[in-house]
């Protein structure tokens, strides 16, 4: 008789038994998980997305941190105003506490301001001319975005701006000061002329005896030489002065590289050369001997009046080359663009300051005026223009929180992301 065996189907053993349905389990627990995380992340890049910018309070200064003084924000709202009658270019101001504050923490801050940008509309529509400057003191970063018109030409001078004029004060926490000096020194990148110091700076008193501390007073110089070479003493009342080369960028700015790191290097490679062309050794143009370089007293009997007064308010500081074998001397002025202090059409000496006064406050209804005074401290010339303020204009409920009126609004204008900034 033969039995058959009943073979029951393989079973694996009760561990591994355990093994399965534990990853089975695990399987169905991670599907839901998974999808949490996925809505997660899809409902916070659409909250980003969606959330506001800040709003503007005025078209030219809206200070969300509180870090602008009234009397400098006034002067700020001077200096863009007049930018904007002259030349048609919309720049405002924009302080932050932090990016986070508006949902866009992790947006850069090229990112943010040039967002902030288009939904302003900064600029005429049509011709993208529009500038923002945006300071993120929480975030201890800025950025000043362009207009799409300027593409990448301005740049390089945004980004100067930023590390010369504004990251050595936001440093020292002088938010107030960096920004104004960054305002002005960027209409200057923007326009090729300096406009007027509309800042009360105080009567204080301080010595002009060295260079350095009269740069130091007018708020810092880039120096533009220009040189006079003279045969003798005797020509020393009147020395007429010929235009070196285009004071543009030095050669050694090419040494910037991609990145703020080669900016900042290229930046400081720009003032040792520029130090170096106004102190290194010189040979007479006559006999060849060496020539010597003669100290602030010395050099000043080789100056007229005019001259003298420039180097006194800080427009311009001149260095006089004496040959230590004949009587040929070189003489070079280094302009302060910085110093507040203007060309006067008169006299031809860089000595015109500006005042300027409240004539008709704007109202939300008309628009106000402004009178301008530019005297010569050097002759009689002076001159007085008068300037529109723009109308005032209520504004509605803000991001910031704040009910203080706008002064306008902005033309339409976009920016694709040029510009400069970064981190101090």
């Amino acid at each position: 008789m033969h039995y058959r065996h009943e073979t029951s189907p393989l079973r694996p053993p009760a561990k591994q038994q355990n093994t399965v349905s534990q990853v089975r389990s695990l399987r169905w627990w991670l599907i839901p998980v998974a999808l949490a995380i996925l809505l997660f992340v899809t409902y916070t890049a659409q909250a980003q997305s969606s959330s506001p910018y800040p709003d503007y309070l005025t078209v030219y200064v809206t200070d969300y941190a509180n870090v602008i003084n009234a009397d400098t924000e006034d002067s700020i709202t001077q200096v863009l105003q007049d930018l904007r009658v002259k030349t048609g270019v919309e720049m405002a101001v924009l302080t932050i506490i932090r990016r986070a504050d508006y949902g866009r923490g992790s947006e850069s801050i090229q990112d943010f301001a040039t967002g902030t940008f288009n939904a302003w509309g900064v600029g005429d529509k049509n011709k993208n001319n529009g500038v923002l400057m945006v300071v993120a003191i929480g975030d201890r970063e800025a950025w000043i975005a362009v207009g799409t018109a300027y593409e990448n030409t301005l740049n390089q001078e945004m980004q100067t701006v930023f590390d010369e004029f504004m990251r050595p004060l936001f440093r020292e926490t002088k938010y107030d000061e960096g920004i104004y000096d960054g305002v002005r020194s960027a209409v200057y990148y923007l326009t090729d002329e300096w406009v007027a110091d509309y800042a009360e700076r105080g009567s204080v008193q301080v010595s002009l005896s060295t260079p350095e501390a009269r740069n130091a007073f007018s708020g810092g110089s880039i120096p533009f030489p220009t040189v006079a070479v003279s045969s003798g003493a005797s020509d020393s009342n009147f020395i007429s002065s010929v235009p070196s080369s285009s004071p543009t960028i030095d050669p050694e700015a090419g040494l910037a590289a991609a990145g703020a790191g080669g900016l900042g290097i290229a930046g400081m490679a720009a003032v040792a050369w520029r130090r170096y062309q106004r102190v290194r050794p010189r040979t007479c143009p006559d006999c060849g001997q060496p020539m010597q370089r003669l100290d602030e007293h010395a050099d000043d009997s080789f100056l007229n009046q005019g001259q003298k007064l420039e180097e006194v308010v800080g427009s311009v500081d001149y260095d006089v080359w004496q040959c230590t074998s004949c009587s040929t001397h070189q003489m070079f002025d280094y302009r302060n663009h910085f110093s507040g202090h203007s060309h006067c059409p008169q006299c031809g000496f860089r000595t015109v300051t500006k005042t300027s006064r409240t004539v008709i406050p704007p109202s939300y209804v008309s628009t106000g005026m402004r009178e301008v005074t530019s005297s010569c401290n050097h002759c009689s010339y002076r001159n007085v223009t008068q300037h529109i303020i723009a109308k005032l204009e209520r504004s509605s409920s803000s991001s910031g929180g704040s009910s203080r009126s706008s002064g306008g609004s902005f033309g339409g204008g976009s920016s694709s992301g040029g510009g400069g900034g970064g981190k101090w």
